[in-house]
């Protein structure tokens, strides 16, 4: 009799420890955070100690524009989103490239809408110079897989295809990681309905001086609550601040581009003589903290320097171990 009762109890400490295991195991998974996660925090924290950092067309000045590769080394150097531009193939699929036409960047011609992706995938992606390279257009779908629970993706040149992409976003459970923006007024389109309905991070932009524009933005950021806005800056930006203000307080983020298209006229230097440290220091001095660059390697090790990308766990590569790991940025 003693003998069944102790391998009775000998099953059941075996199956209560099997099953707390399990638990753990479980737990353990439910409780994972990726560094997309990690990401969704900071944004929506309004946190001016951590600046984030927007890789314009990928890394771009390491690699082809809108590439694979580019990506790559936008996620080794440990950006926080990558800006991509999405256009749609004449058999409706989505790839990789910025312009309509295809010279620019890749060895065919013509627009983009008029090849299909098989017929894409035959082309080649140029340099700067206008020398074939080995990378070939990515599609959008490669890109979302490359990137899950990685980095932040901001797609633009897409919000008239936005139904067919979300499609795309839930196939690869990527919704929660996209960025949206549009230029058209962000009082009057239907754009941020269609982005909060699926998880899609909506930032409006606002590109000129319109009438009543405080009001406007009081009352869309009342209504929507937006993590933040796009501001395009004119030789006059000094106007804005004290409506940066405001959505600061109301815990918006502001984006600020630094890239030489854009906000350039801030001290009156040209395309081919930009001062970055110069340009980066505009920016925040003006609010900005999240910053969208061509130069990512170089903004991140200045932010760092300036002790403005701090105590924040990152996911960075681990080159030993090829894949991505948890560390802690501190400031120089």
């Amino acid at each position: 009799m003693k003998t069944h009762l102790l391998i009775l109890l000998i099953i059941f400490q075996h199956t209560f420890s099997t099953g707390s295991n399990i638990q753990k195991k479980i737990n353990s998974a439910e409780n994972h955070e990726t560094r997309v996660d990690s990401l969704l925090k900071i944004i929506h924290s309004n946190n001016d100690e951590y600046v984030l950092v927007a890789a314009h067309r990928a890394n771009w000045t390491q690699a082809p524009e809108n590439t694979i590769q580019a990506i790559k080394d936008a996620m080794a150097v440990g950006v926080d989103i990558i800006e991509i531009d999405v256009r749609m193939t004449k058999d409706n699929r989505f790839v990789l490239i910025h312009d309509k036409t295809l010279e620019r960047t890749t060895t065919g011609t013509g627009k983009v809408s008029h090849w299909t992706l098989d017929s894409l995938k035959t082309l080649f992606i140029t340099d700067r110079t206008g020398k074939a390279t080995s990378n070939k257009i990515p599609t959008l779908e490669e890109a979302l897989i490359l990137t899950k629970g990685k980095v932040l993706l901001n797609l633009d040149k897409c919000t008239k295809h936005l139904k067919e992409i979300t499609k795309l976003l839930i196939k690869t459970q990527t919704l929660n990681q996209v960025i949206i923006k549009t230029k058209t007024d962000f009082w009057r389109t239907q754009l941020h309905k269609k982005c909060s309905k699926n998880k899609l991070i909506y930032i409006p932009k606002i590109d000129n001086h319109k009438k009543n524009l405080d009001y406007r933005v009081e009352k869309f950021i009342k209504k929507h609550e937006p993590i933040a806005f796009d501001i395009r800056l004119s030789p006059a930006d000094s106007l804005l601040l004290p409506l940066i203000n405001k959505m600061k307080k109301k815990s918006c983020r502001i984006w600020v581009s630094t890239t030489p298209n854009e906000n350039i006229n801030y001290r009156g230097e040209t395309k081919n003589h930009i001062d970055q440290k110069k340009k980066w220091d505009w920016a925040l001095d003006l609010g900005a903290n999240i910053i969208i660059t061509d130069e990512p390697n170089s903004l991140i090790d200045y932010l760092n320097y300036k002790g403005l990308r701090k105590k924040t766990c990152h996911e960075i590569p681990d080159k030993n171990k090829g894949n991505f790991k948890v560390v802690s940025r501190q400031n120089k």
